[in-house]
């Protein structure tokens, strides 16, 4: 009789055993590779503003990349570039969008960086000059980072994209008379 009941208590033993690898291997699987605990995730965001100097015309830009992930990004450097595009008047015509055809400029970002860390956050000014030859009604700033994996097959690739009027920048002050 009691070699029956260590037989019963052993089995549920190795059964309960089983059962918690069961659990925890599917509790691994959903919070680490379905969950996406590792995944590589960044964020790119750009700050264009049109400034006037000496009479030249340039683009300030400040491109910011946040890796807000937990895993570190490596970067690959012949691809995190800064794209310029113009419109002039003649490629706008309403009420369709702007035909932005080819780039003008196609400008390095993050040259100093071969990765980024976890939560660490990559920030870069750029003075891009304008050409004056040209009547420009607004410009078109796009971002874009990518970034390797190794043992997979498709690259990540992050894009930001901003448009600027070319409009002048010069404050204009109003005078009140009492």
């Amino acid at each position: 009789m009691l070699a029956d009941w260590t037989d019963t208590a052993g089995g549920i033993d190795h059964l309960a055993g089983a059962l918690a690898i069961l659990v925890g291997g599917l509790w691994a699987y959903f919070k680490f590779i379905r969950g996406r605990t590792f995944a590589r995730r960044a964020a790119v965001d750009l700050a264009p503003t049109l400034v006037t100097a000496g009479g030249t015309r340039s683009i300030k830009v400040t491109v910011t990349l946040r890796n807000t992930g937990t895993s570190k990004i490596d970067l690959d450097q012949g691809y995190c570039v800064l794209y310029l595009y113009t419109a002039q008047a003649a490629d706008v015509e309403a009420p369709s969008n702007i035909d932005w055809g080819e780039h003008e400029t196609v400008t390095p970002i993050f040259g100093d960086h071969d990765w980024i860390e976890a939560q660490e956050t990559l920030a870069e000014d750029l003075l891009i000059p304008l050409r004056a030859d040209v009547a420009t009604v607004a410009y078109k700033v796009v971002a874009k980072v990518l970034a390797t994996r190794e043992g997979w097959r498709r690259d990540l690739k992050w894009t930001a994209t901003a448009v600027i009027a070319a409009i002048d920048t010069e404050p204009t002050h109003r005078h009140q008379e009492d």
